[in-house]
């Protein structure tokens, strides 16, 4: 785990400073590190990661991986406290730590374990390189959009280079590594725009899930009577094509202003005025017991259940056993990778 001397963390905004002196093309671990453990928080990092999942799953394939096992739908705050913990290890440490390389090895496993049940779902690079790439760029965008002018120059490098890095670590169906991960930041931004081109199947399914993870935010962070905000928050950051994609409501009028004006308060103070940590966030990270954790997501279980969300497993995404074989979903198509994603599909489709 990365740290500096107490010395250098007297002033209010001391990590801006440091990693400006760091090369981003070489310190790019140290950089990424010292961003999270002292300038991000549970909350911050729990809405960056939903978003970018949100954007992830367009393919309907990638949304009826999640909601398989049924966790995301019923379980989606215990879900996040989980995927947080993966995230904190890989930046704090460095792509390439024993402690991230073993905690990658152990998402490749959880991976592979619910492949077994959907073939073909985790078989695509694209699909893991959409992940990198929103990782990547979907902080960037959402300061752009708030007016606070994006992430620097050498911050954007750096998490190029170190998501490129990560990338090596991950495996899909078959054990084979991850093709075509873009290595520089606006090689990723030109990735997400592309993807969210592209005419992704849609599933009922991706509705339902949009809403439990606004849902499981929500309820994890704010009180019953500002629970809007949380949901808004998401669809906020959410683009316009994957809002129409989903089929959700867009933000509008006084709803849009409103969120608008308090995310940007909120992302203000916490970029350029909130005083970075002095002892790292993964330090003192708290995490929820099972009876908090069980309490939140009652809240998305009672959802689930008037949805008819008993359980998850083949017939959640519409699975056929034939004589002990499975046959494909019926709702999904999963085209072979091209030079950007569904790029095959689309060319057969033209």
């Amino acid at each position: 785990m990365f740290d500096v001397d107490d010395a250098i963390k007297q002033k209010r905004r001391w990590v801006d400073d440091h990693i400006a002196g760091l090369d981003p093309e070489h310190d790019y671990a140290e950089i990424m590190s010292l961003v999270a453990q002292f300038q991000m928080d549970e909350f911050i990092l729990h809405f960056l990661i939903t978003s970018l999942n949100m954007h992830v799953v367009m393919p309907a394939h990638g949304a009826e991986a999640q909601v398989f096992t049924n966790k995301a739908i019923r379980r989606p705050v215990k879900r996040m406290q989980d995927t947080l913990g993966f995230f904190w290890t890989w930046y704090c440490n460095g792509p390439d730590h024993p402690d991230t390389i073993a905690s990658v090895r152990k998402l490749n496993d959880i991976h592979m374990g619910v492949a077994k049940g959907v073939p073909g779902h985790f078989a695509k690079s694209s699909d893991f390189v959409i992940t990198f790439c929103m990782i990547a760029v979907g902080q960037h965008r959402l300061f752009t959009r708030l007016g606070l002018g994006g992430l620097p120059p050498h911050v954007q490098t750096a998490q190029a280079k170190f998501l490129h890095a990560l990338s090596r670590h991950f495996r899909r169906e078959g054990d084979l590594p991850i093709e075509g991960v873009p290595s520089t930041f606006d090689e990723m931004v030109a990735y997400a725009e592309a993807w969210e081109d592209w005419d992704h199947e849609y599933s009922p399914v991706q509705t339902d899930l949009m809403d439990s993870l606004m849902t499981g935010f929500a309820t994890r962070w704010f009180p019953k009577p500002m629970r809007w905000f949380g949901r808004n928050m998401l669809r906020y950051a959410l683009s316009d094509k994957a809002t129409r994609h989903y089929r959700l409501k867009p933000l509008k009028g006084i709803e849009l202003f409103v969120t608008h004006w308090l995310m940007k308060v909120i992302f203000t103070y916490n970029v350029k005025y909130g005083p970075d940590a002095k002892i790292s966030y993964m330090k003192q990270r708290e995490m929820l017991d099972n009876d908090e954790l069980s309490r939140r997501d009652a809240i998305a279980k009672a959802l689930a259940d008037r949805r008819g969300w008993a359980k998850g497993g083949k017939g959640s995404v519409g699975f056929r056993d034939r004589g002990g074989e499975v046959s494909m979903c019926p709702v999904v198509h999963i085209p072979a990778d091209g030079p950007l994603p569904g790029d095959n599909h689309r060319i057969a489709a033209e």
